[in-house]
């Protein structure tokens, strides 16, 4: 019995640990939601997207040491700053905070003090100028010391106000500075030693008389007086110490493996990154190894702990910001299977109480800060609550769609049940008008059932008897600033205006159901309105409906909206499935994109002047204080590039604190006095056909809830007038052009008359070669052939005479196709179609064959150039079919396209080896002429499947 009891008292303080692990590594999850993470590059101000490291000045001042030299923060983007101005371009080795808004710079080897106005190189005696500085480290306001190599040796030297004081021993070595102390990691193998009142005070690490080969990678320590060393070196010591009150110990889990970064915050918090990427974390004295790590915790170079525990990240990608602040929505502490988390109203009452209608019934947060619930009243059990509102008379009334009949009435002391005149209906929502009547909008469930009933000084009207309406069951309500009363009802939307009815149904409303189910209008006496089909809609002057959002074009996916609100200040809030939306300057946004909580299924929202509510399934109510949601915005606009009458603008828009990613902020942009341009994502534009003169361009920026602020950028840029409109070039320019014109024409005159001629020469040409020359070897053909058939000769004179006519053949085919390509008449593509069908037919005329021709250009076009080219590359590739391949049949494509003309062959027959095949006369003249023509040569040949030859021919080239 005992070892039972004994086994439980263990297993609670199991799970004790377990409960505090869980809290304590809670924070870490944090690492993986996005909206915490801010990053800086070049394209917000950095010198380089290789950051070395950051620090703060006291003032608050935010520095990096970037590959191209150092910058700081305004806030909005990083300022570089040069330090040496004669060497703006040598790289920094050191930042360290002095005192104030000042710091200390080493450059060169030569140490700088300053701020965001500009630095100063600090002048040291003469003793010292010979040396190089190499490090330096804050002792207090007024004292700080510096590592000097000289030729032959090193020293580490106070300076102060009285003067300068040498620290001999030990050897200078690495310096470091961490919170409250200096340390020297000194050379020659002597140790690690803390700077005690001007003295050095060797840190003994553990009992190991290797202590003095220790190589240090970093010290970083709290203002507790936590201090963590990183060691490289020796072996046995490699890993993280901590200093637990009683000296230091090597950890037991972070051992045995080299370090990159870490830091610790002020409540013991520590990071380390490792060498090999891994990224560990110790919470209360547990370490955890951090996994996966996120993408942003990647080739990090130093880490920096702020002193609100937010977290600098110097990265090779820039520098990264994780910020610790609270979630924009607060959540209700209630667990996921509470009834509590299904909410359908929010009421704030006259005395600040926030009253909830949950499916439980109702919670009241009062002003106080105390909550109480009620689940029955007079033994009913309310079940689902959807109405609640106050009477003039500062009475809360409740109501339910589904649950309890009637409304509940609580005047401050007792609960009352009213039935009215219908006991069996129930009452969706309670509304006030203009003159502080409540509307309780019935659900009837015959067609004879009253809409509801309206409370005016204690007596209860009929809606449909007040109001001549045809319908049993009311979902809405609201009453413009003008009087105009406004009703969402099961057939459609109603209006009232002096007792003069309109109604939307049917078709008017679009979708397949046109229940409007929630409505509500603005200051400007504007009416906007949602039906159960997921339309938002509102009406215009002339009573037609406009369309905000239709249920295929919402943002690319559809959703339902459930209720709609404007406040005092004239915001549109749509309480909806896909989240929270805000109607702001022309803006829709999203109010859940960023808050870091899971905001969806909304049913409900209550804007008030400080805080938002909004409740739904699953989420409980969740609240933001509006008060802190404004982001200020600038805009920096880049300098305007001018080409002629076109100017290249762009601009970078920039929140505060980088909370708002810049390709998520939204511009627009006015040229001169013209309109506004509509909000976007895109951040430059360039202006064409501009008129001569100056112009300027404006740039403003809305932040993620719709407010402009003072968020805008001017430009002013000045376009030249024509050259013609410049009186110092007018007239020179009018003489010249006068010139190039005459010029011009006499060359085209000239060209023309040279074009005519050269025809006319390919012409005579192509005429005598084929009148003489073609007519005299059809002769000698002729004769050879005829002698041959009648002469007596031997077979051997026969032979000579057949090698005759066949000589005489080719060279007349030859002459035949030189005289085509020689007469300008055949020019043309359709002349080269006809040419290659005829070529196609004379050479093939014992295989079958398919020729298709797909011309995608409206006009035939020349091909003067290189007919001859492609008409031999052609019979090349048909004689090599005939003679080589053992083909069936051959199919010819030819594709005209407006950039390029194709023609491809290809036969079934036995195909080729192209690597044994490609020294054969035959590719090689293919190739040859396809280099010629600056064409594309394509073969596809496998042994027993075929060959394909594709040439490609660029129409700049064969035009």
């Amino acid at each position: 019995m005992k070892f039972k009891h004994n086994t439980l008292f263990i297993n609670l303080i199991l799970i004790g640990v377990l409960a505090l692990l869980n809290n304590s590594f809670g924070q870490t999850e944090q690492f993986y939601e996005n909206w915490r993470w801010t990053h800086f590059t070049t394209k917000t101000g950095l010198p380089s997207d290789i950051v070395e490291d950051v620090l703060e000045a006291d003032d608050g001042t935010v520095w990096v040491s970037t590959a191209k030299g150092i910058a700081w923060y305004d806030g909005f983007r990083w300022n570089p700053i040069i330090v040496d101005s004669l060497y703006p371009d040598e790289r920094v080795k050191k930042i360290v905070k002095k005192n104030n808004e000042n710091i200390f710079v080493i450059q060169n080897g030569k140490l700088f003090v300053g701020n965001k106005n500009g630095f100063n190189k600090v002048d040291f005696p003469n003793i010292l100028k010979s040396g190089t500085i190499v490090n330096v480290g804050v002792i207090d306001s007024l004292s700080f010391m510096c590592s000097f190599n000289f030729l032959d040796s090193s020293a580490n030297i106070i300076i102060n106000p009285s003067g300068i004081l040498y620290v001999c021993m030990p050897a200078p070595g690495k310096l470091i500075k961490s919170k409250n102390n200096i340390w020297n990691v000194a050379a020659e193998n002597m140790g690690l030693y803390r700077l005690n009142k001007f003295e050095w005070n060797k840190v003994n690490i553990s009992n190991n008389t290797n202590d003095n080969s220790i190589a240090v990678r970093d010290i970083v320590e709290n203002s507790d007086g936590e201090i963590v060393i990183a060691i490289d070196a020796p072996k046995q010591h490699i890993g993280i110490w901590e200093y637990l009150g009683k000296g230091f110990s090597l950890s037991s889990s972070e051992r045995s493996q080299p370090i990159r970064a870490l830091d610790i915050s002020n409540d013991g918090t520590v990071i380390v990154v490792f060498e090999c990427g891994e990224i560990h974390i110790r919470k209360k004295r547990v370490w955890k190894k951090l996994d996966p790590v996120p993408s942003r915790m990647t080739n990090i170079v130093s880490i920096k702990y702020r002193k609100n525990n937010d977290i600098w990240f110097a990265t090779e990608e820039g520098l990264f910001l994780f910020s610790r602040r609270d979630v924009k929505w607060k959540q209700n502490n209630v667990k996921f299977s509470d009834f509590r988390n299904i909410v359908m109203e929010i009421f704030k009452s006259n005395n600040g109480d926030i009253w909830i209608g949950n499916i439980d019934g109702i919670e009241v947060r009062q002003k106080n800060g105390n909550t109480f619930y009620i689940r029955e009243i007079g033994g009913v059990k309310l079940g689902l609550v959807t109405g609640i509102n106050q009477d003039e008379n500062g009475n809360i009334w409740i109501s339910s769609g589904a649950e309890f009949k009637g409304v509940f009435e609580w005047n401050g002391s007792k609960w009352t049940h009213h039935l009215f005149k219908n006991k069996l209906i129930n009452y969706h929502k309670i509304r006030k008008d203009k003159i502080g009547r409540l509307w309780f909008l019935g659900l009837g469930l015959k067609s004879d059932d009253p809409a509801g009933y309206i409370l005016q000084d204690r007596k209860i009207v009929q809606i449909d008897s007040l109001y001549k309406i045809s319908t049993n069951r009311l979902y809405s309500f609201s009453q413009s600033i003008n009087g105009t009363i406004w009703l969402g009802t099961v057939n459609g939307l109603v209006r009232i205006t002096n007792n003069k009815i309109k109604m939307w149904i049917g078709k008017e409303l679009l979708g397949d159901n046109t229940k409007v189910y929630t409505l509500t209008t603005n200051n400007s006496n504007m009416l906007l309105f949602s039906t159960f089909s997921g339309l938002l809609g509102t009406i215009d002057g002339k009573d037609s409906i406009n369309w905000i959002w239709k249920s295929e074009e919402i943002f690319e996916y559809n959703q339902k909206v459930w209720d709609l609100v404007c406040d005092e200040s004239g915001l549109l809030w749509a309480a909806t499935t896909k989240g929270l939306y805000c109607y702001n300057n022309s803006t829709w946004t999203n109010y859940s994109d960023e808050s870091g909580v899971y905001l969806r299924e909304l049913r409900v929202v209550l804007p008030t002047e400080d805080k938002i509510y909004v409740g739904g399934h699953g989420i409980g109510v969740r609240v933001m204080d509006r008060r802190n949601i404004r982001t200020p915005l600038k805009v920096f606009l880049s300098k305007t590039i001018v080409e002629s009458n076109i100017a290249h603008c762009s601009w970078t828009p920039l929140s505060y604190w980088g909370v708002t990613p810049t390709e998520q902020i939204k511009t627009r942009y006015r040229l001169d006095n013209q309109a506004w341009t509509n909000w976007s994502t895109q951040h430059y534009v360039i202006l064409d056909n501009l008129p001569s003169g100056d112009h300027s361009l404006i740039v403003e920026a809305i932040d993620a809830y719709g407010f402009i602020g003072e968020s805008k950028a001017e430009t002013t840029f000045y376009i030249e007038p024509p050259v013609l409109y410049r009186p110092m070039y007018a007239i020179p320019f009018l003489t010249l052009a006068s010139l190039v014109g005459i010029t011009t024409y006499r060359i085209f005159q000239n060209k023309k008359e040279y074009r005519k001629s050269l025809n006319d020469q390919r012409l005579r040409i192509a005429s005598d070669l084929h009148d003489e020359v073609g007519s005299n070897l059809g002769s000698i053909t002729l004769l050879s052939q005829r002698l041959v058939r009648n002469s007596s000769e031997d077979n051997t004179n026969k032979e000579r005479l057949s090698l005759i006519a066949d000589s005489a053949m080719q060279t007349a085919d030859y002459i035949r196709d030189f005289v085509w390509c020689l007469n300008p008449r055949y020019d043309r593509f359709v002349n080269l179609e006809t040419r290659l069908r005829e070529i196609a037919g004379r050479m093939l005329m014992e295989m079958p064959y398919e020729f298709q021709v797909h011309d995608e250009l409206n006009k035939d076009e020349g091909i003067a150039e290189t007919r001859r080219n492609i008409l031999l590359m052609f019979k090349e590739i048909l004689h090599n079919i005939i003679k080589h391949s053992n083909a069936k049949s051959v199919a010819i494509s030819l594709v005209r396209k407006p950039s390029v003309f194709l023609l491809s062959v290809r036969d079934d027959g036995i195909g080729f080896d192209l690597q044994k095949s490609v020294e054969g006369n035959g590719l090689q003249s293919l190739k040859r002429r396809a280099e010629i023509l600056k064409a594309e040569l394509f073969i596809e040949a496998k042994n027993g499947i075929g060959t394909e030859v594709v040439m490609i021919f660029k129409n700049d080239v064969i035009t």
